[in-house]
């Protein structure tokens, strides 16, 4: 059996902000399409780079595209497909769900690797005026244009980063 990716920063950062808007990244994926790992790749480059300027930005958009559109895609529908009720269904819904969760995280492991190779790290002092810049360049390459994802997207800043502060607070 080959080797796990490894649990990299930006893969531990995700699993701790995850929960905190987790019903936006939800309702972003499944209304508008968007891929929940380059919003938090958007996010946590934030905490760790300048802003993504647009060539980075469609380089990392490059990189995630074809793993998605041919590993992470397909698993999800599959899972999707699948009945939750009906045991037979369920516990293969169960695997495909594990093999779409090791398919993201070797996506981030990929993202990852390629921003620590051609960013230069910066620590931030406000990382939600970043992260919101970042988005906005995401958002600029979804079509067609969408008033209410760009307002999602800038909710969900608030979601995760409000959230971080709160932590941070205890």
């Amino acid at each position: 059996m080959g080797a796990e990716p490894a649990d990299t920063p930006f893969w531990h950062w995700s699993l701790a902000h995850y929960g905190a808007a987790e019903q936006s990244l939800l309702r972003l994926q499944d209304e508008f399409d968007c891929d929940v790992n380059i919003i938090l790749f958007c996010c946590w480059c934030a905490e760790e780079f300048e802003a993504l300027s647009e060539k980075e930005m469609a380089s990392a958009l490059d990189l995630a595209r074809s793993w998605t559109d041919e590993i992470v895609q397909p698993l999800r529908s599959v899972r999707r497909s699948l009945s939750k009720t009906n045991p037979a269904e369920s516990d293969l819904r169960g695997m495909v769900k594990n093999a779409e969760l090791s398919a993201e995280k070797i996506l981030q492991d990929m993202l990852f690797n390629f921003a620590n190779k051609n960013f230069a790290r910066s620590k931030n002092v406000n990382s939600a005026i970043i992260a919101q810049q970042n988005l906005l360049r995401y958002d600029a390459h979804l079509k067609p244009p969408n008033d209410a994802r760009v307002t999602l997207l800038k909710e969900l800043i608030s979601h995760i980063f409000d959230a971080a502060k709160r932590q941070e607070a205890k």
